[in-house]
């Protein structure tokens, strides 16, 4: 091959590449498809989360309350006095708001 022939095809191969160059887009999408994510689908609302240095805050209390205390006591509340002696009859109606472990704490003025 000769010089010239090595140049043309130099030549060719770089404006080939600034030809494709020229048709890619940024996004690698082709024009139709062009922010189809933003036209096509809905921003979700991003979920709030609460400070940490409140729970930690929140935490100290309690903490604070429960050294505070001179008694504590727990009680455990068994579910399954809440139950019917058959087990064919439906269970008992449970309080939404009970809680099985009920904490309760005495503090004796001082």
């Amino acid at each position: 091959m000769d010089e010239k022939e090595i140049e043309n095809l130099n030549e060719l191969a770089s404006i080939r590449e600034t030809r494709l160059k020229l048709s890619r887009f940024l996004h690698g999408l082709t024009p139709p498809m062009k922010n189809v994510t933003k036209r096509r689908f809905r921003k979700t609302k991003k979920t709030k989360y609460i400070d940490a240095p409140q729970i930690e805050q929140q935490l100290r209390g309690i903490f604070r309350r429960d050294m505070e205390a001179n008694k504590i006591e727990f009680q455990l509340i068994d579910d399954d006095e809440n139950r019917l002696d058959n087990e064919n009859d439906p269970i008992l109606p449970i309080f939404e708001n009970a809680n099985p472990f009920k904490r309760v704490i005495k503090s004796e003025p001082a």
